[in-house]
């Protein structure tokens, strides 16, 4: 249940949070959250508002490394 929380969490209101910043800031930070970053490293013409696909697979990758060492803590805290 908490993944599943976390994981809307993050793809869903993350970025409903951040539309309410000023309009520069979101350009900033936009490009940044997961769910951007991973449409950059999908798409096939390059946007100027989104990050490099290089960019933004290594961001992404990034993402995930932090999550899983992130549940390989917990799960060596709380597993019995």
């Amino acid at each position: 249940a908490g993944g599943i929380a976390a994981l809307f969490g993050v793809l869903l209101v993350l970025p409903a949070i951040f539309s309410v910043l000023p309009v520069t800031w979101q350009d900033t930070i936009n490009k940044y959250l997961p769910s951007n970053a991973g449409q950059a490293a999908l798409s096939v013409r390059l946007d100027p508002t989104m990050l490099a696909p290089w960019t933004g697979m290594l961001l992404f990758a990034g993402y995930v490394v932090v999550a899983v060492a992130a549940a390989a803590i917990v799960l060596k805290r709380r597993d019995v």
